[in-house]
C-alpha cells in the first residue's frame, strides 16, 4: 500500500479515495 503513488498502481480505493478501483 503505496500512499504517495496513488496514481501509479492504485489497486485499493480505500488508500486516499481519490481514485476508483483500477484507473
Amino acid at each position: 500500500m503505496e500512499e504517495t503513488n496513488t496514481d501509479s498502481t492504485v489497486c485499493e480505493p480505500v488508500i486516499l479515495g481519490t481514485k476508483p478501483v483500477i484507473r
